[in-house]
């Protein structure tokens, strides 16, 4: 179903006279498929300034055009709005205090609903709206807030599982042996892995994966000894028409939504990815990437937790997460002390907030919770952004198809991206700059739950499939070397990937492959000792406009990593240039790896120089976000990595910041400012930069570009 844009609800409106019903109840009626109102009357009233109900007599009381606009929302499902009417999600500043955060609610006649998420970004928590707000107005109306840091509408996340990624076989539990069948497995060498992890001589530990979803069947023979009960939840709201509260109660399966007493959906998405992590290992059936196959860690390498984070049913009968069921998810995640988690969601939006949100978000998940987040780029085949695998921290995955696998009838095959390789870019995914890596995710067979009741095995297609095919490998790395960080850990999966478009990272394909059993060799070796260099960061993007502008300096080599399928040769058009065959990454010189920006692992850095430290280099802020309000502004910045005592906010009324140049410093934990007391319409200059305090002096990094506001009356 076809969103609804927030915009369009401003055409119902301009103070007219309601029905005896209610504003909600006529407009509702009007647009149902059952009302006995003739359009042509309506709208023409409508345009007069007065709605006419023939079955109704018209009522004195007047209805505002907020009330109007307001009722027609309510009365929309939330699937189709893209976010639930009547709410909006607010992350309030880490300094705001409770008065703080009550006058901003009580400006928008609002209750503060459901339990508070401390997160890095800020504390989150949901708002009940007045009856007359539509959610846009709430929105622009806490932007105002200097409590407020973001202001959202409680969007909807999608599975990419619609459309492309649907049952297309199923056999019950009492069939064969099924594991022949699971093209991905042999592809990113997940055997090979599991044997080199045998063999290492190093005790292991399960390492914690969350699988945040649609739930998954505790009744499958494949699963049912995997999953950690009691760390598994469903994710519900204590009541559903009010909203009242969000808390977990323990994971009953796949498709219950909201405690609701029987299964009110059938996507099976979260069986399917749970499997695809961890299926259990030597009972028939199928295996999942880090089931550890018939080796001696076989089902001892996850311990996975499947959080059932879909609360939302819309009309149609498809579940629904929302923005605050997702993060409620991750914050579970955390507590519970998962390292890596996999997101077969996303939010596709242009909201410049959801973004910056979903960045610190996950930064703060990733660096401070160190928590992996690997998350599908969705199945849409453009370069359009989702949430939150277009963030920096986060892990984007795009899906790739072999041949002899899905045939040569697939799409993928019929209409190549590029010709001369029997592994492409799948035809459905997502794709460019802001993906990482490429995994197997057309036809894939896993576990499945038909009708909520009975269980089997199904192949689907999709990103979502590709997601979890990262994310047991991920698990694999971290249980290899537990001491690598998150950060890390991505870069080594970048590092060791397989090039199949063009050598280096690319927008087709990201970094490449995923090669299980060169990332675990290479885990295990850091941890062993055996290489003194550290996994180097990929090199950052630019804006490119195309595959040809997209490559990226490749990292440097692993020390096994070879090419799963024949090499690309030539691209289909518009891309000029010939792509480079499949390679092995170029080994680098130390000196030049030497300026990776990530941190090297504990087995492989080299002692300190020299207690004396000299001048030391403080990194360029980037350009800030900035918010206008009455008389003032808000301006946001991320957080510079490196060395950091503090940062400085500079506002002028010129690009030079000539004219009546002001300075703030601020502490090392801020990420925001609120300049109030200023002139009404006026054009302000604002810019950044972060200081290091050493030996009694500060040192400055460069001054962000320049942004402008102007502000509010």
């Amino acid at each position: 179903m076809a969103r609804i844009d927030r915009s369009t609800l401003r055409c119902v409106g301009r103070a007219v006279p309601a029905v005896a019903l209610t504003a909600a109840l006529t407009v509702a009626a009007v647009f149902s498929e059952d009302a006995r109102i003739d359009p042509e009357r309506f709208f023409a009233a409508e345009r007069s300034g007065c709605i006419v109900d023939e079955r109704a007599p018209l009522a004195e009381t007047p209805v505002s055009e907020g009330e109007a606009q307001a009722a027609v929302e309510r009365a929309t499902d939330a699937e189709e709005l893209g976010y639930v009417p009547g709410q909006i999600v607010v992350v309030y500043e880490e300094d705001a205090t409770s008065s703080d955060r009550h006058e901003a609610a009580e400006e928008l006649g609002a209750e503060e609903v459901g339990q508070t998420v401390e997160v890095e970004a800020g504390s989150v928590v949901s708002l009940d709206i007045a009856e007359d707000m539509t959610v846009d107005d709430a929105v622009q109306a806490a932007r105002e807030s200097s409590a407020v840091k973001y202001a959202l509408p409680n969007y909807v996340a999608e599975t990419f599982d619609d459309v492309v990624a649907t049952e297309t076989s199923f056999t019950t539990v009492a069939g064969d042996d099924r594991v022949a069948d699971q093209w991905h497995l042999p592809f990113v060498k997940a055997p090979q892995a599991w044997e080199a992890l045998a063999s290492c001589g190093e005790a292991l530990e399960p390492v914690k994966v969350a699988v945040v979803d649609t739930g998954a069947s505790l009744s499958h023979p494949d699963l049912t000894a995997v999953i950690n009960r009691d760390r598994s939840i469903e994710v519900v709201w204590a009541d559903a028409t009010s909203l009242a509260s969000w808390t977990g109660l323990p994971l009953r399966g796949d498709g219950y939504t909201n405690g609701g007493a029987a299964v009110s959906e059938f996507t099976s998405h979260g069986t399917h990815v749970s499997g695809i992590v961890a299926a259990q290992a030597g009972n028939g059936g199928v295996l999942g990437v880090a089931s550890g196959g018939e080796t001696s860690y076989a089902n001892e390498l996850v311990d996975l937790v499947v959080i059932d984070a879909f609360s939302l049913l819309a009309s149609n009968g498809k579940p629904n997460a929302t923005l605050q069921d997702i993060v409620y998810a991750l914050d579970h995640a955390r507590q519970s002390e998962c390292r890596v988690v996999n997101m077969s969601l996303g939010f596709v939006s242009d909201d410049a907030d959801l973004a910056q949100f979903f960045d610190e978000l996950c930064r703060g998940l990733t660096e401070k919770d160190d928590m992996l987040l690997v998350c599908a780029a969705g199945n849409s085949n453009a370069r359009t952004k989702n949430y939150p695998a277009a963030c920096d921290a986060a892990l984007g995955v795009i899906s790739i198809s072999e041949r002899t696998a899905v045939g040569s009838s697939s799409l993928t095959f019929r209409r190549p991206f590029w010709r001369g390789s029997d592994v492409l870019r799948s035809s459905f995914s997502n794709y460019g700059s802001w993906c990482d890596v490429s995994a197997p995710g057309e036809s894939i067979l896993s576990t499945y739950v038909r009708s909520g009741v009975t269980d089997g095995y199904a192949t689907m297609s999709g990103t979502s499939m590709a997601s979890p095919v990262v994310a047991g490998i991920a698990a694999m790395v971290r249980a290899a070397h537990p001491s690598l960080s998150a950060t890390e850990v991505k870069e080594l999966l970048c590092l060791t990937a397989t090039d199949l478009y063009k050598a280096g990272k690319d927008e087709q394909t990201g970094y490449g492959a995923v090669d299980a059993e060169a990332a675990v060799q290479r885990a295990l070796a850091l941890r062993q000792g055996a290489t003194e260099q550290a996994p180097p960061a990929p090199a950052p993007e630019t804006n490119p406009a195309g595959p040809e502008a997209d490559a990226a300096p490749a990292p440097p080599a692993p020390e096994v990593a070879p090419s799963p399928s024949p090499a690309p040769e030539t691209p289909s058009s518009p891309t000029p240039s010939t792509p480079a065959p499949a390679t092995k990454r170029p080994q680098q010189s130390s000196e030049s790896q030497a300026g990776a920006a990530t941190k090297a692992p504990a087995a492989a850095q080299a002692p300190a120089a020299s207690a004396k430290a000299s001048k030391p280099t403080v990194r360029k802020a980037a350009r800030p976000t900035l918010r206008a309000m009455r008389r003032g502004f808000k301006v946001s910045w991320r957080k510079v990595s490196g060395k950091v005592s503090g940062y400085q906010v500079q506002y002028a009324l010129d690009k030079k910041f000539k004219k009546s140049p002001k300075i703030k410093t601020l502490s090392k934990g801020k990420k925001s400012l609120t300049v109030k007391k200023l002139k009404a319409k006026k054009r302000y200059y604002v810019r950044v930069r972060a200081y290091y305090r050493q030996d009694g002096q500060k040192y400055y990094g460069k001054w962000s570009p320049a942004r402008s506001v102007v502000t509010k009356k």
